[in-house]
């Protein structure tokens, strides 16, 4: 294993996701991070 890649739906994203601990950790331990539907989010 090379690297950890995880994928993140930028629209239904929120820092409630962040409380849970196996969300969390697969961002905090990825070596990349890729956003998902960021055109449906609103500045």
């Amino acid at each position: 294993l090379d690297s950890i890649i995880t994928l993140v739906d930028a629209e239904n994203f929120s820092d409630d996701l962040l409380d849970g601990e196996v969300a969390r950790a697969q961002i905090v331990y990825s070596d990349m991070i890729l956003l998902n539907k960021c055109d449906l989010v609103e500045e």
